[in-house]
């Protein structure tokens, strides 16, 4: 399986989640402040040695728009984080029946795109 279908396929797994809004199969520069939405870009390809073929990391980032106070933000992305977790978690058929999350912490931090707010949680997993 080449990278470019693995990131395709593990957008359209996210793209079952009824929270997000949109699903891209790349990053996106203008996703019109859509919200939420997670966008799924490639992060890297390890050579494996006892067998042929590659294992590819792949970003899921998830971006919630802030809201003014941003505790409902924070209490929105913490449960949309741990829906996509567990759907990656049972993602085990398929072209994507080897994905296990990077064993590190997610990265979060908050962008600004168009002077709107965004919280962002980066997810890595190995596929």
């Amino acid at each position: 399986m080449a990278r470019k279908d693995a990131r395709q396929a593990l957008a359209a797994l996210l793209d079952t989640n009824a929270t997000l809004q949109a699903v891209y199969a790349h990053e996106v520069k203008d996703f019109k402040r859509i919200s939420p939405v997670a966008m799924v870009h490639s992060d890297g390809i390890q050579p494996y040695l006892h067998r042929d073929g590659f294992g590819y990391a792949l970003i899921v980032s998830l971006w919630w728009k802030r809201s003014s106070d941003g505790a409902d933000t924070e209490d929105a992305m913490d449960d949309l984080s741990e829906q996509i977790v567990d759907l990656l978690l049972e993602s085990t058929t398929g072209e994507l029946s080897g994905l296990v999350i990077d064993e590190e912490f997610t990265r979060m931090d908050y962008p600004v795109v168009d002077g709107v707010m965004y919280r962002r949680e980066r997810i890595r997993v190995i596929v």
